[in-house]
């Protein structure tokens, strides 16, 4: 490929699929169909998350807007509001983090959906701090439908609001939005480090949100990470997280996955690891 051609930045619209070239890579991110593909210049086709929907464990990042990422993973050239369906071809899940969430505007999101697949899913962090704004948060997701799995409840523990309270309030939400609970410390800067199967306030919880806590990895795993069929996440926080850790975070999923409805590991940090996320799905595929 001629250097003037490949440092020329087209785009082209066709069927809903967008072409892009640049650093001798001719790429296609395909929207809202049932395939996507990716077409380096040796003609190399590489099947990506779109083309399939019976997902064993669902991977993905907490973010797809990182700006380091650019340096590595999105090709330079590539606009940003085009990240989200070039980070889709490759992943199926993502996790939404309470901060970019609220600060979005609704033209914004109705964005996230049209340049996404449509077995694209979403996860969307919140941070508790009453039931009126958790409830109103949840009336903004509808028009999300049948693309979110679910919203992520971040709640300080040991809770210090009343037990009744954060009960009736759990118990009406879940009514109609699938919940997940991660336990955090007081000033929500990292998950607790244990979970006690025998915390009775917790189980309390977790059985009014028809909910599982979600577990990352670190702890001792139990029954509170997975006794809620809808959906259980694992969220990977630790960077050095070694491959024997992680083999033996992904044999007790994999050992979960018929139990549920959903099942999703999402990779955190500042920004989080593409190849942690890579090595998982390499690694599941083995353990098959």
């Amino acid at each position: 490929m001629e250097a003037a051609f490949a440092q020329r930045l087209a785009f082209v619209f066709f069927a809903r699929a967008r072409f892009f070239e640049g650093k001798n890579v001719i790429h296609v991110v395909m929207v809202s169909t049932s395939m996507q593909v990716s077409i380096d210049s040796h003609a190399n086709c590489t099947q990506n998350a779109g083309m399939k929907n019976d997902y064993r464990i669902r991977f993905g990042t907490v973010g797809w807007q990182h700006p380091s990422w650019q340096q590595g993973y999105y090709p330079e050239e590539l606009p940003e509001d085009w990240w989200l369906p070039f980070y889709g071809n490759e992943f199926p899940v993502v996790g939404v983090p309470a901060s970019l969430w609220s600060d979005e505007p609704a033209s914004q999101v109705d964005e996230w959906l049209e340049n996404s697949d449509e077995h694209f899913r979403f996860i969307f962090e919140w941070r508790w701090t009453n039931a009126d704004d958790l409830r109103e948060f949840c009336q903004r997701l509808l028009p999300l439908q049948g693309r979110v799995l679910g919203v992520q409840l971040q709640l300080a523990w040991p809770c210090r609001l009343q037990q009744n309270e954060l009960v009736t309030s759990l118990t009406a939400i879940a009514a109609s939005t699938t919940l997940c609970l991660e336990l955090m410390n007081e000033d929500y800067t990292r998950p607790v480090s244990s979970v006690d199967v025998d915390d009775e306030e917790l189980k309390a919880l977790l059985l009014a949100a028809k909910a599982n806590c979600c577990w990352h990895g670190s702890e001792e795993a139990n029954a509170l990470f997975f006794q809620a069929s809808k959906l259980a996440v694992t969220k990977i926080t630790d960077p050095t997280i070694s491959p024997q850790q992680l083999r033996r975070v992904l044999e007790t999923c994999s050992a979960q996955i018929q139990f549920h409805d959903a099942m999703v590991m999402l990779f955190d940090g500042q920004p989080p690891s593409l190849n942690k996320v890579q090595e998982a799905m390499v690694m599941l595929e083995l353990l098959a």
